[in-house]
């Protein structure tokens, strides 16, 4: 990490302090755009490995004992784009389409063409800098739901751990959204588990799916 530029756009001192900086250089990054499912894959990743991330505040949701630093890495979402990206993290990607919706609502906004089309613009920038053309190690939300086994081998093998199926989907089995809250309320928010929720989505989605799906392109075949 020595020769990575942490001067990259603007002033990463101006949004994390010299700690986060320094401890960014010295664990591998975990990198996830907000509301992308991070919290869960974060505790399955801790329980597989035995060994915690370095988490932003102790109220992160974890099943390890809190206070544990042996860190193995370090999870943030860049959300103002400062971070250097060295082609050799790991990366956490959700469709766009759930995933603006679940921002919008779980930061308040209000839902219209102005403020969505600002959710899209923020996302795909993101998107152009963390997947699009490069080597980083990208692992999908819809594809833990799908096939935690296969998706998940590829976080073991990024950090070169030998991949245990069965350990793998015990974990999975494991860590449901009711034990998530458990030991975190911030991990899930309650509303969203609602119908209210799942019928305003839907009609989200309704209007603004092939929008969102134009401007984004396929991440399919990424």
């Amino acid at each position: 990490m020595e020769n990575v530029n942490w001067d990259v756009g603007m002033n990463i001192s101006d949004f994390y302090n010299l700690s986060d900086i320094n401890h960014m250089k010295e664990y591998p990054l975990f990198i996830s755009y907000p509301r992308t499912g991070s919290h869960w894959i974060n505790a399955v990743m801790e329980l597989y490995f035995n060994r915690p991330r370095l988490r932003e505040s102790y109220d992160k949701p974890t099943f390890l004992t809190k206070h544990d630093n042996n860190y193995m890495w370090f999870h943030d979402h860049d959300c103002y784009g400062v971070l250097p990206n060295t082609g050799n993290e790991l990366v956490l990607y959700r469709n766009p389409v759930d995933t603006i919706y679940s921002n919008m609502v779980y930061y308040g906004d209000e839902i219209n063409d102005e403020t969505v089309f600002l959710r899209i613009s923020h996302y795909k920038k993101w998107i152009a800098k963390w997947i699009t053309h490069t080597s980083n190690t990208l692992v999908k939300y819809d594809n833990f739901i799908k096939d935690p086994v296969c998706e998940f081998s590829k976080i073991s093998q990024h950090f070169n751990i030998a991949v245990n199926k069965n350990k793998i989907l015990n974990i999975f089995s494991y860590v449901t959204k009711e034990r998530m809250e458990s030991v975190s309320n911030d991990a899930i928010n309650k509303n969203m588990l609602t119908d209210t929720y799942k019928n305003t989505r839907n009609q989200f989605k309704e209007k603004y799916s092939n929008i969102i799906g134009k401007i984004y392109g396929s991440m399919d075949d990424k």
